[in-house]
């Protein structure tokens, strides 16, 4: 166990190799600092003014060492040399490709992430569920402006950025929930950008999974506002219409639904009519959105189902239930 894994768990099979990189730069940082501050400890207590000593008098004129240039030349050098190498040879299995991994696509949007499981045909939002002890691969991009996936506890991180899909690879080691954290500014909503990690037992993994294909096949049922809506509003709308109240539109409680906003005066919502309600109008993919936006940022992060749901309690009758 490292210094760095006692405070901030290993989850990853990279994490160990990461903090090795710190420890080496740190033990390395310091015996610099104390070679150097130590000479210029000596040197000021062995130069120093002395009483009787004329203040006038000039200090003998030193240069040229050849010998002593080369050597501080050298050491520093060589150090990077051999860092670069560890860094190279971490960095690459990062990246490097592995066809037997599990694979899972990430889409980053201000300000939220969706995690596909293509294997499984599985889309979750907010969220990101994977196996424990298993080869992931992360194939990342971004709809908007540059994102940057990081889990401090997996010890890797790397950009998604618009129109250029990077990837990421490593082993989960340890079972656990870890905060997933974007680690570039991206906007007015950056520090509401987060989802939950969670890193499964491989029957656990696979539970979650039949789970989810049940609930998306899973037709709509009598929906209620409390348990089903405001649910959804705070796991998709959090950042912008609950937080900053953006356009003056708050989807905090159902009386926010009722006022509407600044660009959507009125209720979002029609009674009974999902189609031309301005709430369900506005999260369909493709179309144009109130004041050139697109909601949700980025989107569609809502699934199929959650926009059915949407839908149902509309045509249900919209009720505060």
């Amino acid at each position: 166990m490292t210094p760095i894994s006692g405070v901030l768990p290993e989850a990853t099979n990279h994490a160990a190799d990461i903090d090795y990189i710190f420890k080496f730069m740190a033990v390395a940082a310091m015996a610099i600092f104390l070679i150097v501050e130590g000479f210029l400890l000596y040197f000021v207590l062995k130069y120093r003014m002395r009483p009787g000593d004329d203040p006038e008098a000039l200090g003998s004129n030193i240069h040229g060492n050849t010998r002593l240039e080369l050597v501080w030349s050298a050491i520093p050098a060589l150090f990077l040399i051999v860092l670069s190498g560890m860094c190279y040879k971490v960095y690459f299995d990062i990246i490097a490709p592995h066809a037997d991994a599990y694979v899972i696509d990430v889409t980053a949007s201000q300000f939220s992430w969706t995690c596909t499981h293509p294997e499984y045909n599985v889309t979750e939002y907010s969220s990101c569920h994977m196996p424990m002890g298993e080869q992931i691969t992360l194939n990342l991009k971004a709809t908007d402006v540059i994102h940057s996936f990081w889990v401090p506890e997996f010890r890797v991180k790397q950009d998604a950025v618009p129109g250029y899909p990077t990837r990421m690879h490593f082993e989960t080691t340890r079972v656990g929930t870890y905060h997933l954290i974007c680690a570039e500014f991206c906007g007015v909503g950056h520090a509401y950008m987060r989802a939950n990690v969670y890193v499964m037992t491989k029957s656990d993994f696979l539970a979650w999974i039949k789970q989810q294909q049940q609930a998306q096949a899973a037709p709509v049922g009598q929906v209620s506002f409390k348990k089903d809506i405001e649910t959804l509003f705070a796991a998709h709308c959090m950042a912008c219409h609950i937080s900053n109240n953006l356009g003056g539109l708050s989807l905090a409680t159902y009386n926010g639904l009722l006022k509407g906003g600044a660009i959507v005066p009125g209720s979002v919502f029609k009674a009974g009519d999902h189609k031309d309600s301005v709430i369900w109008k506005i999260i369909q993919p493709g179309t144009g959105q109130p004041g050139g936006n697109r909601m949700p940022l980025g989107g569609p992060y809502l699934s199929s189902h959650d926009i059915n749901t949407i839908a149902a309690w509309i045509d249900q009758g919209a009720k505060n239930n």
